[in-house]
Order: structure tokens, then C-alpha cells, then sequence
């Protein structure tokens, strides 16, 4: 199980966490707002800010289905979604806002019975709706994992881990 967490711009910190909770405190560690509504998440991994001064959240679900959920400046959940596996479990662990809203949302497809991963990376709409999905695995065809996604001068770079290894 995890929480993640978020600095925000005035010096709080908002929490996401294990089933439907979260809520924001102060620079002070002052409740500003608690929330206990939405799906059961089994681990949230991620949490950002919008560029409308909102949150989006990334983990995956009981069922073994990777979730993301919007939530306004208040917490008050605007959407939660659902992304099944290709394999058994996805788990989404990083996300970033793109263009008009959208986001791309980063993690890994992972194979509960032969233990074989593939990172995924999702395009998603400023509503949640899926509007692609891609998959990125070594040529020599060894499991990989994905852990990290930034911008960069317009590129996005995807971080993760092969075997032992990174790229």
C-alpha cells in the first residue's frame, strides 16, 4: 500500500492514498480538507497538479486494473477511471499533463504468471477517456519496467528499469 504525495503551490501538501482518502493540510500541518469518497484504490503511486489548479492521481485498483482520478482544487473527485491489463496487472506509476488537457500516463503491464513486464505508456483525455496505448519492451526481449515520465524541450522521456538495469 501507498500514499503519494504533493508540495503545492502554497506551501502544503496534498495526500492520495490507500482507499478512497486524501486530503490537503497547510504549511502549518493544519487539515485545510479531508475527502473519503471514490473507488477503493489498492495503492496510489502519483499524485500532480493540473493546470487548472486541480489534481490528478495514478495507481492501480483491487482488481488488478490501473486507475486515475480528477479531483478539483477542494478534492472533490471530478472523474475516476479504469484501464485494464493486457497481461494481469497494470500499475500506473507516473503521470504528466500534456496539451489541451490531456495527459499521458506511464506504468507497467505486468503478467502475474510469468513475472514478465512491459512498460505502457496512456494518453488520456482531459475526461479520462483512453485515446491511446502504447508498449515499450527491450529488443532482447527482457522484462521492463516504467517508473518515470518528464517533458523535455518538447520530448518526453520515459525512465524505468530492465532486469537490473536502467534506460
Amino acid at each position: 500500500f501507498k500514499w503519494a504525495s504533493l508540495t503545492t503551490p502554497d506551501l502544503g501538501c496534498v495526500l492520495v492514498g490507500n482507499g478512497p482518502q486524501r486530503f490537503k493540510v497547510n504549511s502549518n500541518a493544519e487539515i485545510v480538507w479531508y475527502k473519503n469518497d471514490g473507488y477503493i484504490l489498492k495503492s496510489c503511486q502519483q499524485i500532480i497538479l493540473t493546470a487548472e489548479g486541480g489534481y490528478l492521481s495514478c495507481g492501480y485498483a483491487d482488481d488488478q486494473k490501473g486507475y486515475a482520478q480528477k479531483l478539483d482544487s477542494s478534492g472533490n473527485l471530478i472523474w475516476e477511471k479504469f484501464y485494464p491489463s493486457t497481461e494481469s496487472v497494470l500499475l500506473l506509476k507516473d503521470a504528466l499533463e500534456i496539451d489541451s488537457g490531456n495527459f499521458l500516463l506511464y506504468g507497467d503491464d505486468f503478467n502475474a504468471n510469468t513475472l514478465w513486464k512491459k512498460a505502457v505508456l496512456i494518453k488520456i483525455n482531459s475526461n479520462g477517456n483512453e485515446i491511446w496505448r502504447k508498449f515499450y519492451t527491450p529488443n532482447n526481449g527482457t522484462s521492463v519496467r516504467g517508473n518515470n515520465i518528464i517533458e523535455y524541450y518538447g520530448f518526453y522521456i520515459l525512465g524505468g528499469q530492465v532486469d537490473l538495469g536502467s534506460y
